[in-house]
């Protein structure tokens, strides 16, 4: 499904979610939806959507679309009973999240890719993803969720035989 029709189809399980989600009062009178945003695993294969509810530059939940407009969740981010509590919505900016990859592994990892949200295994575990070389030339997955960065080898493709 396209984006639009993803964001219409998400407005329609909008109030459920204010009902359902005990957000702080102030998030539950200001909170709007943002555009919808296709999340890939992370070999980058389409996953599902994500569309984040914010208010006040604040992230306070999201609602989860499947590929073709299915509910699959929806809830919070964060359980603080304040606003201030809740993650900043630019956690869901690539611009963001690529200078916050550059500075934790820029020059150790070589040329970076542009930085990627996916869900790094479970659905719910959303990242940013950027791919670099490590100095003896192996391919490491560098990541950037909220705050937190960790890295990993990227696991070596296997060739099949014939």
């Amino acid at each position: 499904m396209e984006q639009v029709e993803i964001d219409r189809i998400a407005k329609t399980f909008f109030a459920l979610f204010l009902e359902q989600s005990a957000l702080p009062d102030i998030a539950a009178r200001c909170c709007k939806l943002g555009r919808s945003i296709l999340i890939s695993d992370i070999d980058e294969n389409p996953s599902y959507w994500l569309v984040p509810a914010a208010c006040n530059q604040r992230l306070v939940g999201f609602i989860r679309l499947g590929l073709e407009g299915k509910l699959m969740a929806y809830g919070r981010f964060g359980q603080g009973p304040q606003l201030s509590d809740l993650p900043l919505l630019s956690f869901l900016s690539e611009e963001v999240a690529g200078r916050e990859i550059r500075r934790s592994f820029g020059s150790d990892y070589g040329e970076l890719t542009p930085p990627k949200l996916v869900h790094d295994g479970p659905v719910d575990r959303i990242t940013w993803l950027s791919r670099g070389r490590s100095g003896d030339g192996k391919k490491v997955l560098l990541f950037w969720s909220f705050g937190t960065t960790y890295l990993r080898t990227e696991p070596v493709q296997r060739s099949s035989s014939s």
